[in-house]
């Protein structure tokens, strides 16, 4: 933490595990100053449905298949988010961000910051499967993303 710039606004995934490490950054970090007015919900991970929580194992093959052949656009785990639904709440927190002018510090997942990656090399929403990237920011990591 200690290479973040002063007086960085901070913005967190209202998700408890991310709301836990932003008040812990703020303990060490006064100058990051987080407050639960400031997270924000479109940097909140996909929601799974009824997939959330389970194992990759245990979510029926044919499900997956389902997914994966429409990716864009299946709802996951009957009730949850499609990949676009995703991609274009992430978007419009990027957005916002982008506009502000303004360096930021998201408290947030892999698979927001994923996306991001993907919204900042121009794809507005991978249509397949394999287009998704596989490696993702390493637990508790810090990844800075530059939208110039």
């Amino acid at each position: 933490a200690s290479a973040l710039p002063l007086h960085l606004p901070m913005r967190c995934s209202p998700l408890q595990r991310c709301d836990q490490l932003a008040l812990a950054l703020s303990a060490v970090r006064p100058d990051l100053a987080f407050k639960p007015a400031h997270t924000e919900p479109r940097i909140a991970e996909m929601n799974f449905g009824a997939w959330e929580g389970q194992l990759w194992s245990d979510i029926p093959q044919t499900e997956i298949d389902a997914w994966t052949a429409d990716f864009a656009d299946t709802r996951v785990g009957v009730h949850g988010e499609s990949v676009r639904i995703f991609m274009q709440r992430v978007d419009g927190a990027l957005a916002q961000w982008r506009a502000s002018g303004e360096d930021a510090l998201w408290v947030t997942h892999a698979g927001v910051v994923r996306a991001a990656r993907l919204l900042l090399a121009g794809v507005a929403c991978p249509t397949q499967a394999d287009q998704w990237p596989q490696q993702g920011p390493g637990f508790g990591a810090l990844e800075v993303l530059d939208s110039r």
